[in-house]
């Protein structure tokens, strides 16, 4: 467990695909980081500048980094992302680290796909 400093340092510094990296690992994501394919954010939804990021850990956990969301819209982004996810026919835990562009909110969510 953090400390108190040692958490609010991790968070502040999740600005950056580093930090982001740096907060999935704190979360236990210590896996190997793969790239998401570009014909994948467009399935999903998003738009063709977002970079996202997707570390398994074993057979049921995944974490996807979704860096630069629109920060008028990163509600209806992280909706309609876990609604793709949870149409996918592979049962799994998701936690999703969602960052917005020019200083938005940072989001964390978490859920288990159908």
């Amino acid at each position: 467990m953090l400390s108190t400093r040692a958490a609010h340092t991790l968070l502040a510094n999740a600005t950056s695909p580093t930090g982001l990296r740096a907060l999935a690992h704190a979360l236990g994501f210590t896996n190997p980081a793969h790239t998401v394919s570009r014909r994948t954010i467009r399935t999903i939804g998003l738009p063709d500048d977002t970079h996202a990021t997707r570390i398994t850990l074993g057979p049921d956990l995944a974490t996807l980094i979704v860096e630069h969301v629109d920060s008028a819209t990163w509600r209806t982004t992280l909706r309609n992302l876990a609604s793709y996810l949870d149409r996918l026919t592979d049962p799994r835990r998701y936690l999703i680290i969602l960052h917005c562009r020019h200083d938005g909110p940072l989001a964390i969510a978490c859920w288990l796909s159908s």
